[in-house]
């Protein structure tokens, strides 16, 4: 009866729910320079995903050798034609865009709050410069 229970606890919405959930508490922080932290929580995460990825990957080419539907050597040895060549590098662009974005907004948000040299002299209170 325990172990119906326990099961139930992990189907995969319960799954989905848990990863998707918000941490309690206050976020660990390893580094003083927020960007350098904001880096290596990317970074992290994308660790993470790429583990799950790559398990799966080895689950799937394992059942395709072992249905014969697939030779061990046949996924090394693929090449792409162009148009998949050129869907592949689209969406490669596109995932690195979506990775990359908090570090874009950052810079972003920067650039907007940058002076020109009138502005500047005007908040230092420089006469001959404004």
């Amino acid at each position: 009866m325990k172990k119906e229970t326990e099961q139930a606890a992990f189907d995969p919405a319960s799954i989905t729910q848990m990863a998707n959930a918000k941490a309690q508490g206050k976020r660990p922080e390893y580094f003083a320079d927020p960007m350098v932290e904001q880096n290596f929580s990317i970074t992290m995460a994308l660790v993470a995903e790429l583990a799950v990825a790559r398990e799966r990957i080895d689950t799937l080419e394992r059942i395709l050798v072992s249905k014969g539907l697939l030779d061990e050597n046949d996924i090394d040895n693929y090449k792409p034609d162009a148009q998949t060549g050129q869907a592949r590098q689209q969406a490669q662009v596109e995932y690195s865009a979506r990775v990359l974005r908090p570090l874009q907004q950052a810079v972003e948000a920067m650039s907007s709050n940058q002076l020109n040299m009138n502005e500047m002299a005007d908040q230092l209170g420089d006469p001959d410069l404004g």
